[in-house]
């Protein structure tokens, strides 16, 4: 299961969790809610190296430059998505439609302009993969960084959608470009 943010009629106190079924079993998604003390552990997302044995041949060549990447800005990517799902179950979630969700944890000294380039030159090269994600900033926050990386250009947007466990918003792109921006 996976935390995911609460909904209105969740029970207060409860953590709320999900868990999607694979694309054989018709890829619904289940909501639950769950009592603190039924929870028995927690592990973080697996990194590109963990999953990179169940990743599609083809996507082999991309997960290279990711990693240079990740090593070049001193961050480690850590995969979600389907991907994810596949080499924590076992399970076939991949499918020839799915992308490669992808969290870059970014720090005070993350150059986010440069790294959003840098994604979108790794995905121009290897056409055949579309990698989607976010950059995770201070205090959690995340940032779709596609969405993120429209606003460097001209006449882009000047808002990106900001996301917590709490919620989402919309943050002018300029305060979110400083990874060590206040929440």
């Amino acid at each position: 299961m996976i935390v995911r943010r609460a909904a209105p009629e969740d029970v207060d106190g409860a953590i709320a969790v999900g868990v999607p079924l694979p694309p054989s079993e018709g890829k619904l998604r289940i909501a639950l809610s769950l009592p603190p003390a039924a929870v028995i552990g927690q592990q973080s997302l697996p990194s590109l190296a963990d999953v990179a044995a169940v990743a599609p041949p083809s996507w082999h060549a991309a997960f290279e430059g990711l990693w240079e990447l990740g090593a070049r800005f001193g961050v480690a990517p850590a995969c979600y998505g389907s991907l994810c799902w596949e080499f924590l179950t076992g399970l076939h979630y991949v499918t020839p439609s799915s992308d490669l969700d992808v969290l870059w944890p970014a720090t005070a000294d993350t150059d986010l302009c440069l790294l959003l380039e840098a994604i979108a030159e790794i995905e121009g090269t290897f056409g055949g993969l579309r990698v989607d994600g976010e950059v995770v900033l201070s205090g959690g926050r995340a940032v779709n960084w596609r969405e993120l990386y429209k606003t460097l250009g001209p006449g882009g947007p000047k808002h990106a959608v900001v996301k917590t466990i709490d919620g989402a918003c919309l943050m002018p792109a300029s305060a979110l470009l400083k990874a060590g921006s206040p929440p």
